[in-house]
């Protein structure tokens, strides 16, 4: 009996070994390098969600690309001290989905990049809008945007 356990057991080892994931080969653990004197960071990460779109889409400081967003990835852009205007290529628009931020020198904002479902509809457009997604931009605070690009892969954008 014991002769016939053990092959089916380390089959078993095996297959479950098999469904353990792997981080990415840029995995990012820890904190990012620092950013150059005199600049502010802005950080663009977009987690891997059940319901959420698998499209690439392009990211835009002030009507300008600054980098291309994907599931399960990270990316920064260090600037100047300003106003920015964070916008992404969307198929659907929603309300407050971009925003605004007003960046002093050595600040870093964290922006999470996420989808509304298919199934969350604006009321009143007749239901068209419901085949596309929408992308959305949210500021979060910086020890939570810490905590949610960890694991992710650092790209550059």
């Amino acid at each position: 009996m014991i002769r016939l356990a053990r092959p089916v057991f380390l089959t078993v080892i095996l297959l479950l070994a098999g469904c353990v994931q792997r981080p990415p080969p840029n995995a990012l653990y820890g904190p990012l390098p620092p950013a150059p004197p005199g600049t502010a960071r802005l950080v663009f990460y977009r987690a891997i969600t059940y319901y959420g779109a698998m499209q690439w889409r392009m990211v835009y400081l002030n009507g300008q690309p600054a980098g291309e967003s994907r599931p399960g990835t990270v990316f920064y852009r260090d600037v100047p001290p300003g106003r920015y205007d964070l916008t992404i290529q969307t198929d659907r628009y929603y309300p407050n989905q971009f925003k605004t931020v007003v960046a002093r020198a050595g600040e870093t904002f964290y922006v999470d990049i996420d989808t509304l479902p298919r199934t969350a509809c604006l009321k009143g457009n007749g239901g068209l809008d419901c085949a596309a997604d929408a992308f959305i931009l949210t500021v979060v605070n910086p020890a939570q945007g810490f905590a949610a690009i960890q694991g992710l892969e650092l790209i550059a954008g």
